[in-house]
Order: C-alpha cells, then sequence, then structure tokens
C-alpha cells in the first residue's frame, strides 16, 4: 500500500519489451491465417475450374449452361472470399 497504485497508462521496460513481443506475436498468427485461408482458396478454385472443365468436356454442355457454371464458379469464388478470407484478415487477437 506504499506509493501510488500502477494505472493503464503507465509501462516499464520490462512491459514494453513483453508489449512488442506480443505484437509480433499477433501479426505471425494473422499472417499465418491470411496465407493459409488464400492458399485453400486457391486450391479450391483451381479444382473446381479442372472439375468444370471434365464436366464440359465429357457432357459437351450447350452455351447457357456454361454461363451458368460460369456465374456459380465466381459466386462461390466469392462466398469463399467473404466468409473464409475476409475474416482472416479481421483476425485479431487480444
Amino acid at each position: 500500500m506504499n506509493g501510488n497504485p500502477p494505472t493503464s497508462g503507465t509501462t516499464t521496460a520490462s512491459t514494453d519489451g513483453v508489449l512488442v513481443a506480443l505484437g509480433n506475436t499477433r501479426s505471425a498468427v494473422r499472417r499465418a491465417l491470411v496465407t493459409e485461408r488464400l492458399s485453400q482458396a486457391i486450391a479450391f478454385g483451381l479444382l473446381a475450374v479442372v472439375v468444370a472443365v471434365v464436366l464440359d468436356r465429357l457432357l459437351r454442355l450447350p452455351p447457357f449452361i456454361r454461363v451458368i457454371e460460369l456465374a456459380m464458379l465466381v459466386g462461390g469464388g466469392v462466398a469463399w472470399f467473404a466468409l473464409k478470407v475476409l475474416p482472416a484478415f479481421r483476425f485479431s487477437p487480444s
């Protein structure tokens, strides 16, 4: 009970070092998560395109179905980005 109680605005050299280390760890975790999610998006996107090409060649699809298939691929890619990649960019551990 001697002295002034510590306030949240004051830091010491040792806590500054810990805060810097935590900030570096936080950045590394966010970077790893974003890299993982972007890699998944690229891998699944390539797989989807390959499957679409194989189906098109095997079934000889008419042009209007090809357009629908392309729209579904683009929609799926946008949905994946919105649901998986954007949250990784916003990830902020505390």
